[in-house]
């Protein structure tokens, strides 16, 4: 059964294949899509699962980040392809000059070409769109300026309007879309491909060897939704709520605003004079609304590390050290709906800065403005805690504790060493017990990381069950449900074998940024009774 293309799809990086059929030569590779390998006479393509459902008004938008090198000077190219050929999903035509495509009937392919393999071809630098597996006789060709062959990332958006089927193509080395197309023409996409299509990537190399990946893509309804001749939604927002910490885990929090805008410069300097100039961190919440009925670009410009969730998802993750570094990710919005957002970010030394933006096929890049951001209400609860209880055994099954104390945070690294002069560097065990408290009503999903075993239970249910000898390991739990400010009995059971120790103790949610669970949210219910 075709799915509706009101169902968007969004690659940011292809470090899994969910959803697609991968065929020939086609492989993941380094969290790209690689539909050839750097060698010759080879062929692949990808291919959407299931078919989308094609009629006479289908129209769509696809963005995606292409990369072509490492070979003999272009060989031989790849396209975008909407398919209803019998082989469906497992689609692959001939390679060489049929790109992977040649021989796929009942199809219509945006061809990026790198070498000229007869005269009907302009030269080796060009984009053509190709119907019916005929990679011999084009609909129509176009002469690029871009080297489609230069080993660097480029960006390629191919739009189609049904209702005047028009299709185009634009093409840029960075992540802003070209006022000017580099192809316009006219073409019946539901003549071609029928009453439905498997959406994908083909290529194929000859005689010749090249590399070609795809790194990022998105495919989705295009942008002629009606909106009734509203125009663009203008909102009422007033920004993000900002939390600012003088530290770059999100701790000790200084102080809490509503920022109308992400656009800051700091220098050398601070955002508060309550903060010192480095290692501080800040973390904005609430939800953007979108103008459009469009696939989003998001751009995030930062010094130092930054992490973009959008609708819960994780669109950028740059969380490193860093010179002002811009990174972009998209996501499919609907006109007028609102979005949760959250925006981390730190700076470690020197300078500091943090811009967020967007565009979208028809809104121009720009800093986000503040009509289209809703702080949060800041209902969350943040508790009064001191920590759990911590009990110390010298054996790995926690009898006759050594020690007992009030541990604030579970989120230590012994290396080779112990938490205690009284304790053995192997072969020891800890339990900590108290309650814990979210600051939201939501699924919390909580995380391990171990070197050795573990088993945590949240109100009675045993959440993560790992008690096994094992490396530094990160294992997260099932989605449990938690009530903001109610407090739940939590146990946590480590033991270390032999060799490094170590124990962590995180959470998350769609609310909840990923963190270490932190005082704030942790009680210990036993009294302090030794150490």
């Amino acid at each position: 059964m075709p799915i509706s293309l009101d169902t968007p799809l969004v690659f940011n990086n292809f470090a899994n294949a969910n959803g697609l059929q991968l065929n020939g030569n086609a492989s993941l590779v380094n969290s790209t899509l690689q539909l050839t390998p750097n060698l010759g006479g080879q062929r692949g393509s990808a291919f959407t699962s299931s078919a989308y459902s094609v009629d006479a008004n289908t129209s769509f938008q696809s963005q995606f980040q292409f990369r072509l090198g490492g070979g003999t000077n272009g060989a031989d190219g790849f396209a975008l392809v909407l398919q209803n050929a019998g082989s469906g999903a497992r689609g692959l035509g001939s390679g060489g000059g049929g790109v992977g495509y040649g021989g796929l009937g009942n199809s219509l392919a945006i061809q990026f070409d790198t070498y000229q393999n007869s005269i009907s071809d302009p030269n080796g630098n060009h984009i053509s769109i190709l119907t019916n597996g005929d990679f011999n006789n084009s609909y129509t060709d176009q002469v690029v300026d871009l080297d489609l062959n230069s080993g660097e990332a480029i960006n390629a958006w191919v739009e189609y309007n049904g209702g005047n089927n028009r299709l185009t193509v634009s093409l840029s080395n960075t992540a802003v879309k070209p006022a000017t197309v580099a192809l316009a023409t006219t073409i019946d996409l539901a003549a071609y491909v029928g009453n439905q299509a498997y959406v994908g990537f083909t290529a194929g190399t000859g005689g010749r060897s090249n590399s070609q990946s795809i790194e990022n893509w998105t495919f989705g309804p295009g942008t002629m939704t009606p909106d009734g001749g509203t125009g663009p939604v203008v909102g009422t927002g007033t920004g993000l709520r900002g939390e600012y910490f003088d530290t770059i885990d999100f701790t000790d929090l200084k102080l809490t605003r509503v920022d109308p805008t992400l656009n800051f410069n700091w220098g050398n300097g601070a955002p508060d004079a309550t903060i010192g100039a480095d290692t501080f961190s800040v973390r904005w919440t609430g939800q953007v609304e979108a103008q459009y009925n469009e696939i989003y670009n998001f751009y995030t410009t930062s010094d130092d590390g930054v992490r973009l969730f959008v609708d819960g998802q994780l669109i950028i993750d740059n969380f490193v050290d860093q010179g002002p570094t811009t990174r972009s990710g998209q996501f499919q919005m609907l006109k007028g709906q609102k979005y949760d957002l959250r925006v981390e970010y730190y700076d470690r030394f020197g300078n500091a800065g943090s811009k967020l933006e967007w565009s979208s096929a028809s809104q121009f890049r720009q800093v986000i403005p503040k009509s289209q951001l809703y702080a949060t209400t800041g209902s969350e609860t943040n508790g009064t805690g001191d920590g759990l209880k911590g009990e110390y055994f010298d054996n790995r099954d926690f009898t006759t504790p050594v020690l007992s104390r009030v541990d604030k945070t579970v989120n230590f690294e012994w290396g080779l060493g112990s938490p205690d002069a009284r304790i053995a560097p192997d072969t020891f065990s800890v339990r900590w017990t108290g309650q814990v408290q979210p600051r939201y009503n939501d699924t919390y999903t909580f995380f391990t990381t171990t070197d050795d075993g573990v088993r945590v239970t949240v109100d009675g249910q045993v959440i993560i069950d790992r008690l096994v000898n094992q490396p530094p390991t990160t294992i997260n739990s099932t989605g449990i449900a938690l009530r903001a400010g109610e407090r739940y009995n939590i146990s946590v059971e480590y033991y270390e074998n032999g060799g490094g120790a170590s124990a962590k103790l995180g959470w998350f949610s769609r609310s909840q940024a990923q963190e270490i669970v932190p005082q704030s949210q942790l009680y210990s219910t036993v009294p302090l009774n030794g150490g």
